[in-house]
């Protein structure tokens, strides 16, 4: 569309000045004396144009004899990172994780598209393969097929190029801590697998102090972590009645467990500890919880990092990439000391 009127065309001229790097971004711009004489206008006209570029972001007016600064142009995005992850079910985890990988695309001057794991991975590794995304980064999902070549990264699983969170350690934390309350009879509820770093760490510490492998019972539940809280807690009551202390692999699963207890009359925990892992802060607001903090935004946030590091040939490290990221045991005073003076009459 033309210009219709002197404004306008001012205004097409200057921004073509900073779009064209005639004046860089920092670079101080002309005043509107020499903007009129410049462009043969009057004075009026050369600050309403003026003020135009500030109104836009393109100029930045500053006090005293700093005049008016370049500000720059806005720039393009280098290219597009998808994060293909399950946001709908991973619910509060996942999108934290999403949200600290936007910060870190947007401060580098990426885009970041969100792609919704789906059962049907070949059809999906297909649609993925066309949208010529830059780089990409995957939580619970499959690696790529052979013959896609596309710098990817693993966040918070243990495969390829990954960057997880130190859960070996937090499994530890969990168990240093329940096991310094006195409690000598445990048992683990986990969606994953017994050789994940969470469960492994757990049994480690407690192997360490002399705790028998009989004295820790584990709980396998359905990956998706929906299961049925009444049926599982009378499956530890018949199985292992003098448990003390529960250490579910995450917050979601601590969180189900606990208001079931409830509606039973179990109070926990005065009449039995529950532990969980993640920090979610809506299970904590709901009933404390003593968990482990993966300070998840920090964990996207330094996995988008390094892709962008391997995008842009800049990273040093040698390839796989394996990196660990620290955690935090949080909310110790939600968990009692042993019950064992209750426990026996729990239903």
């Amino acid at each position: 569309m033309k210009a219709q009127n002197k404004s306008d065309l001012l205004y097409e001229s200057m921004f073509a000045m900073i779009r064209d790097g005639e004046f860089k971004s920092g670079d101080k711009f002309p005043s509107e004396y020499e903007l009129a004489e410049r462009f043969n206008v009057n004075k009026t006209t050369a600050n309403k144009v003026v003020a135009r570029l500030v109104s836009s972001g393109y100029l930045i007016r500053t006090r005293g004899r700093g005049g008016t600064i370049v500000a720059g142009t806005p720039q393009s995005p280098k290219g597009v990172i998808g994060y293909k992850l399950q946001l709908l079910s991973g619910q509060m985890f996942s999108s934290r994780l999403l949200y600290g990988a936007q910060l870190a695309a947007s401060a580098h001057n990426y885009a970041m598209q969100y792609i919704e794991n789906e059962e049907t991975a070949d059809d999906q590794w297909e649609k993925i393969a066309a949208r010529n995304l830059a780089g990409l980064l995957l939580t619970s999902s499959s690696l790529p097929p052979e013959g896609m070549d596309i710098p990817c990264i693993n966040v918070d699983v243990n495969a390829g190029n990954h960057i997880y969170s130190d859960d070996f350690t937090g499994g530890k934390l969990i168990a240093e801590h329940l096991f310094s309350r006195g409690h000598r009879k445990l048992a683990i509820i986990s969606n994953l697998l017994f050789t994940s770093p969470r469960v492994r760490g757990f049994c480690a510490y407690l192997n360490s102090c002399g705790l028998p492998e009989k004295a820790i019972k584990i709980f396998p539940i359905p990956p998706s972590g929906i299961f049925n809280p009444l049926a599982l807690w009378q499956e530890i009551r018949r199985t292992a009645p003098e448990t003390t202390g529960i250490f579910c692999t995450s917050d979601a699963i601590a969180m189900q467990l606990i208001f079931q207890l409830k509606e039973i009359g179990i109070e926990c925990p005065g009449d039995i500890s529950i532990c969980g892992y993640g920090n979610m802060p809506l299970v904590n607001f709901l009933h404390p919880v003593t968990s482990v903090d993966q300070f998840t935004e920090n964990l996207g946030y330094s996995a988008c990092c390094k892709l962008i590091e391997i995008i842009e040939n800049r990273n040093s490290d040698p390839l796989p990439l394996q990196l660990l990221t620290p955690v935090k045991l949080v909310n110790p005073n939600a968990t009692a000391g042993q019950v064992a003076d209750r426990r026996h009459h729990l239903p």
